[in-house]
């Protein structure tokens, strides 16, 4: 606790995204004046001169990973597994996940470093449990959902002011190529596969990942290099939300990320690229038996997606019934997962909500 009686919440993040997921819950507590807020990186991408949370409209102090060990916290709230010396003397330890990709990389045993969890949904909670790694009755767990959809589930994002941004022919579908980080498609054939579907009538978004765009993860300009191949109806999204691009695509292009799960709330149709090598490397905890790539289809070249992205788009309706089956499972409650962060965060830090989160 601060002097003037303030609990301290450090939010420490990994990439942008990871507070993308978070900041609807941020922008919800901000303006309670009882909460201090730190916030603590160990990246610093493309902008080797700023901190991470340079890049977000955040209070409070920005601190470096390695010199937020130093003071002592009420809660930390973290979306990827640290090490604890980034925040030892942190009174709660809140591991609030940050995606629910099928490779499935929330299944480590670092879990149990965290005295809440606030899980996306049954899906996550029942692979824990699966692995070995949880009880099913652990008391630790709490039920949250995805802050970040809420706005997408809700309805709130103006498609048609992002049409007109974006100058997009409005004659044309929307389709989203939202690859993954490391090991993903647009390391093998993505260039070519951009360059493919280019010459589809399409309007065709392309929204990297964080990591493709940090030159020590990749050792390559990968967004230079998309621009180059980006001419016509192609769109290069710079930003970190992808949320309001789902809101706004017909049809979704990407490989193992969780993109591809967070856009079947709009049960549209989904396409994988195959990444073998990335199948590899995560064997393990890859979900190929419940909805992992079942939710879509499955292509290995660009003429190959051309054609089942061509078929899909005629029918986007096909896989439905699969689609929202695997949302339920996968998401808890979409449209009221902010609220419920909101509350659980009080109730750790022994706090009555803010009058502001009276009856959300």
């Amino acid at each position: 606790m601060s002097e003037n009686g303030q609990k301290r919440i450090l939010f420490h993040a990994a990439l942008p995204h990871h507070f993308v997921f978070f900041q609807p819950v941020y922008e919800r507590l901000a303006e309670d004046p009882r909460l201090d807020w730190f916030w603590s990186s160990n990246f610093l991408g493309w902008q080797l001169k700023k901190h991470l949370f340079d890049l977000f409209p955040v209070k409070g102090k920005k601190v470096a990973s390695f010199a937020a060990g130093a003071r002592q916290y009420d809660l930390l709230l973290s979306p990827v597994y640290l090490k604890w010396d980034v925040a030892p003397r942190a009174r709660r330890r809140v591991q609030i996940f940050h995606g629910v990709a099928i490779t499935n990389c929330f299944l480590k045993p670092a879990i149990n470093d965290y005295d809440r969890f606030f899980m996306i949904g049954p899906y996550m909670v029942r692979r824990f449990v699966e692995k070995g790694l949880l009880r099913e009755d652990d008391p630790r767990i709490e039920m949250v959902g995805m802050p970040k959809l809420d706005k997408l589930a809700n309805g709130e994002i103006d498609t048609a002011a992002l049409r007109r941004e974006l100058a997009l022919d409005p004659a044309l579908p929307v389709v989203l190529y939202a690859p993954s980080g490391t090991h993903s498609s647009i390391e093998g054939e993505g260039l070519e596969l951009i360059e493919r579907l280019r010459q589809m009538p399409i309007n065709l978004l392309v929204k990297l990942h964080d990591k493709s765009r940090d030159f020590r993860r990749t050792f390559a300009d990968w967004l230079g290099r998309v621009k180059k191949v980006s001419t016509g109806q192609v769109r290069i999204l710079e930003g970190f939300d992808i949320v309001p691009y789902l809101a706004l695509a017909d049809a979704l292009i990407s490989d193992f990320s969780s993109a591809a799960n967070e856009f079947l709330l709009r049960d549209r149709p989904i396409l994988f690229l195959d990444t073998p090598d990335k199948y590899e490397i995560n064997r393990e905890r890859w979900d190929t038996e419940v909805w992992g790539q079942k939710i879509g289809v499955t292509v290995k070249t660009a003429e190959e997606l051309a054609r089942a992205l061509e078929r899909e788009l005629a029918e986007p309706a096909r896989l439905s019934d699969l689609r929202r089956r695997a949302a339920a499972d996968i998401f808890y409650k979409p449209g009221t997962a902010t609220a419920r962060a909101a509350g659980k965060i009080y109730e750790i830090l022994e706090l009555e909500p803010a009058r502001t989160l009276v009856g959300a």
